[in-house]
């Protein structure tokens, strides 16, 4: 199958990626990226508007060789993007293992929990990164509000957490912990992009049925594909 190439060369170099990481057996939510809205599943909802960010060589799910992960992967792969299996927990060894299979320099990671990321702030980010690429880490995760954070990592630097896997096995789930907590050690970056986004603390993750009953709420006021972040902040939760 034909990979389309989402590539605008800044750094001809560097092979940036996207990595969304996703899985079908969450313990709240079972099957959550799979539920459809207008005919369409959140997973491709996200990989939609991932595909129109500009300045990257591709897109890659990351999910995992556990059977119920079938329907994920099928979904995935109507959009023609790229598929890693690996170890269920293990986040970790899964996003090293899809980097090294597509031999990345560097990776831009997406969670599949957030269907309702604003691509605007996203290739802000990116356009941030490939015109600083000396850097180990840099993230916008900070100041905004769950579900709409991502984060650009070397690979070399999120190797480097390796070693630490026996030490403590959050750092199995939450792979760039690492680096946050030793950012010393690393080229670093976060941006900021004003007080009324990151004073914004209203979640748009896709966590529990509460989370999935405020996509709907969004989605009867907007068209999901395109709905922005200031969009969503127009929308009560409750």
């Amino acid at each position: 199958m034909n990979k389309k190439k989402f590539r605008i060369d800044i750094n001809k170099n560097e092979n940036l990626q996207i990595i969304i990481e996703a899985r079908s057996t969450s313990k709240r939510l079972k099957r959550k990226h799979l539920f459809k809205f207008n005919n369409i599943s959140l997973i491709r909802i996200l990989i939609k508007k991932l595909k129109k960010i500009q300045n990257i060589n591709g897109i890659i799910l990351a999910t995992t060789t556990n059977s119920e992960d079938e329907d994920l992967i099928n979904e995935a792969k109507k959009e023609e993007i790229s598929i890693y299996r690996g170890d269920e927990n293990n986040v970790l060894e899964r996003v090293i293992g899809a980097c090294e299979k597509y031999n990345l320099d560097s990776f831009c990671r997406v969670t599949g929990d957030s269907p309702l990321i604003d691509i605007k702030y996203l290739q802000l980010l990116i356009n941030n990164y490939l015109h600083n690429s000396e850097l180990d880490y840099i993230s916008n995760s900070i100041y905004m509000p769950n579900g709409q954070g991502a984060a650009i990592l070397k690979v070399k630097a999120l190797k480097k957490a390796r070693k630490y896997l026996n030490k403590d096995n959050k750092y199995r789930e939450f792979i760039t912990l690492h680096i946050l907590e030793n950012l010393e050690k690393f080229k670093k970056m976060f941006l900021y992009h004003g007080d009324e986004i990151s004073n914004f603390k209203t979640s748009s993750t896709l966590d529990n049925r509460s989370d999935l009953n405020f996509i709907k709420k969004i989605s009867n006021k907007f068209d999901l594909q395109k709905v922005t972040l200031e969009n969503i902040m127009t929308v009560k939760r409750k």
